[in-house]
């Protein structure tokens, strides 16, 4: 039998997504955080925020500190997060959470305070810091062409301080 058992690596060789001073974009999920959870109260008391995570010497050459807020640009969209630094990741990489900013969900994962039975829904302290950021906005729904699926991976990111 002459058959291939074993799956091939196939360089990417598309290139249109990438835009100028680029670094590499990386997502993750959170260990207690999903959509499917984001509505939940207790959980979104726990993790609400998603900040863009940077190596402090690729934002030392941007001029970026803790807690500044920066663009995050693609060829698609831009969207807008607080950075926080950490030596957790390569210096040519930026990380965000996905499960986070939602719109749509439900007053909890929006931050938004509520009147209801359950006192604990207008005790929302998180309201003024917000959701977090919805990454899925800005990832290209262009297909990779060794699975035919949406590209997570490879997606190259511009950086811009943004001026407060």
């Amino acid at each position: 039998m002459n058959a291939l058992t074993l799956p091939q690596a196939a360089k990417v060789k598309d290139k249109s997504d990438s835009v100028t001073d680029e670094i590499v974009l990386v997502t993750f999920s959170r260990n207690i955080v999903s959509s499917q959870l984001a509505n939940c109260k207790y959980l979104a008391e726990i993790a609400h925020d998603n900040p863009l995570w940077i190596h402090p010497a690729a934002a030392e050459k941007q001029g970026i500190k803790n807690g500044d807020r920066v663009k995050l640009l693609t060829s698609v969209r831009e969207i807008e997060a607080k950075v926080r630094l950490t030596e957790s990741i390569h210096p040519h990489a930026v990380a965000i959470a996905r499960d986070f900013g939602h719109w749509a969900v439900g007053n909890i994962s929006r931050a938004k305070k509520f009147k209801s039975n359950d006192p604990d829904t207008s005790l929302l302290f998180w309201e003024d810091e917000g959701n977090g950021v919805h990454v899925n906005s800005i990832i290209s729904r262009k297909k990779d062409s060794v699975g035919n699926g949406q590209v997570w991976n490879g997606i190259k990111v511009k950086l811009i301080k943004k001026m407060s």
